[in-house]
């Protein structure tokens, strides 16, 4: 790659040959960048104004004087050194160069490119090409000779810079997150930028550290892949960084058993899909067996059963959300139908219409009054039930279930009210 660079301020030379000969002067023009590709950045002391990424349409110019810097990425470290020759007759011009580190060396003989004069007009334009620069400072000078001795110089300084720099660090970021955006922090070379597939997010700047806050744009992984950039345009290795977006709750089914079954085991397995294999899966009550998740469908065993309605819960946790399904199973020991209640206390001819009938029943049993439950099943083995009689007879019946619905045969309480005086 070749790329132009001009020359800067006019310097005058003492004549030394017939006075009727004016001094050759060195005049800047714009320089134009010679590859599309090429990145490279204007510096002024300290500052500059970047110009990566120039198009070959543009042209721009150096701000004048010496001592300016031109900081550049070449493949080949060469450049065309262009400007104008002012003069009235024939001059030759070179153009030799030093590298920093032979500036002090007495002996070193620097190499001298001759220019390419296109003898037009009064301003004549001189190219010399293929310039090699080493890597690091090069002192260019631009010697102009007329065919009478008298000179004139232009020098800049120009460095080849093809050492990209350090690999962005990305400090530690969390893998999975709920969140659409995500700050990342870092370190990084100081002045270089921080490029985010390809475009800059952190300008160049002297600093050691950096940060971004990323948008997670999607459900799932998120790759977001980090250069660093110096001034010469050179590109540091990438620093890759993944982060999954979990913000949606898995997606999660029982398939067996079904809601509301009869069961004969005091253990059972739940079989069922989730849309997420990294899930935890929990039961209530606690299973006592293993659970596995494997393509999209998980099997939890031994999940214990009281007899009677139990509420089994399932619960699929990814750390950051839940999903919970309840059902209802009910376990039947396969036991006989419990014994009837037994009526005690009747209060029977009476002239109260209310009061209560007591009497006993099997433990953990509920008891139901003409047809409807009048309690839970309880472990205890007496009751109660108030009643509020008619005049005349009134017949009352009585049952227990067990936790699985098994009813008892009936008891047969009789209330004779009589409510009418004697005559």
């Amino acid at each position: 790659m070749i790329i132009n660079i001009l020359l800067g301020a006019v310097f005058t030379a003492p004549v030394y040959a017939e006075s009727r000969y004016k001094v050759p002067v060195l005049i800047p023009v714009d320089a134009q960048d010679s590859a599309q590709s090429t990145q490279y950045r204007v510096l002024n002391g300290t500052l500059g104004e970047n110009l990566a990424g120039v198009s070959t349409s543009e042209t721009y110019r150096l701000k004048g004087g010496l001592g300016h810097v031109i900081t550049f990425q070449s493949p080949d470290g060469k450049i065309n050194v262009t400007g104008v020759v002012k003069h009235e007759h024939e001059v030759a011009v070179s153009v030799s160069i030093i590298p920093e580190n032979e500036e002090d060396n007495p002996d070193y003989e620097p190499v001298s490119v001759p220019g390419l004069v296109t003898p037009q007009g009064p301003d004549v334009e001189f190219l010399s090409p293929g310039v090699v620069l080493i890597q690091g400072q090069n002192k260019l000078t631009a010697h102009a000779t007329d065919d009478v001795g008298n000179e004139a110089f232009e020098t800049i300084s120009v460095v080849l810079d093809l050492v990209a720099p350090g690999r962005p660090r990305v400090f530690t970021v969390p893998s999975r997150t709920p969140l659409s955006t995500q700050t990342i922090e870092g370190a990084k070379d100081t002045r270089t930028s921080i490029l985010l597939d390809g475009v800059e997010i952190v300008p160049l700047d002297a600093a050691t550290t950096w940060n971004y806050e990323v948008t997670l744009p999607q459900e799932g992984t998120n790759t977001f892949r980090f250069k660093a950039q110096d001034e010469a345009g050179n590109f540091s290795p990438e620093a890759i960084v993944s982060i999954i977006r979990d913000s949606e709750a898995p997606t999660l089914r029982v398939l067996s058993p079904l809601d509301g079954a009869t069961v004969s085991e005091a253990e059972i397995a739940i079989l069922g899909t989730i849309d997420d294999d990294a899930a935890a899966l929990a039961t209530s009550p606690v299973a006592r067996g293993r659970v596995r998740i494997a393509q999209g469908n998980f099997v939890v065993e031994r999940v214990p059963l009281s007899v009677g309605s139990n509420t089994v819960t399932v619960t699929a946790d990814t750390g950051l959300t839940q999903s919970t399904v309840t059902f209802t199973v009910i376990y039947d020991d396969l036991s006989p139908n419990p014994a009837a209640p037994v009526v005690q206390g009747v209060q029977t001819p009476t002239r109260e219409a209310t009061q209560s009938i007591a009497g006993t029943k099997p433990a953990d049993t509920a008891l139901w009054a003409n047809g409807i439950q009048a309690g839970s099943v309880l472990p205890t083995t007496t009751w109660t039930f108030p009643v509020s009689s008619a005049h005349g007879t009134n017949l009352y019946t009585f049952q227990v279930s067990d936790a699985v619905g098994r009813m008892s045969d009936a008891a047969v309480a009789e209330v004779l009210l009589d409510t009418t005086p004697p005559t």
